[in-house]
């Protein structure tokens, strides 16, 4: 999927049957864009067995209380992204009900098209954290991308952390 821009239903559909085979456990915490791998996730029968949350903390105080503090560069950043990412497998760890669980945190902190345009650059971060490991991506949007099209984006490389959280706990229990 490493070359994907537009991810079909078909590779979502794909994905969720391997995660359903698993003991994951997984939180997930939006701040900024990319709020719609929420709907994506959790719009589909037996996301429970999965999913153990949504967090959405939107403004700076909220993110300062899912955190424990405020964040040190700013909302959108690779620290604040790999904090939420800890943030939420803690809370995966404490609230997932399987008997032999994965916690897995799944962090995504984005800055995305907007109106007015902003003169900060479009860009995403997502991080794992889950099985002892962290993992990050950042990508960065040309200023000719649309919002449908970032969000799209956001979409495509939500995949593939989820995916990395699926091959992390196969390896887990091998």
């Amino acid at each position: 999927m490493e070359g994907h821009f537009e991810v079909n239903e078909s590779d979502w559909q794909t994905l969720f049957v391997r995660l359903g085979a698993t003991q994951v456990q997984l939180s997930i915490v939006v701040t900024g864009g990319g709020s719609g791998v929420i709907q994506r996730c959790f719009r589909r029968p037996g996301a429970s067995r999965n999913f153990v949350e949504a967090n959405v903390p939107y403004s700076r105080p909220a993110l300062a209380a899912f955190l424990g503090e405020a964040p040190i560069d700013g909302s959108v950043s690779q620290t604040t992204v790999i904090h939420m990412a800890e943030v939420a497998r803690r809370r995966a760890e404490r609230l997932g009900d399987r008997e032999t669980p994965i916690a897995a945190g799944l962090a995504i902190t984005a800055a995305l098209p907007t109106e007015p345009p902003s003169e900060f650059a479009s860009r995403v971060y997502i991080a794992i954290d889950s099985c002892g490991i962290r993992r990050q991506w950042l990508e960065t949007f040309d200023k000719t991308m649309d919002r449908l099209a970032a969000e799209a984006r956001v979409e495509a490389l939500t995949l593939k952390a989820v995916w990395s959280i699926v091959e992390l706990s196969e390896a887990a229990r091998r």
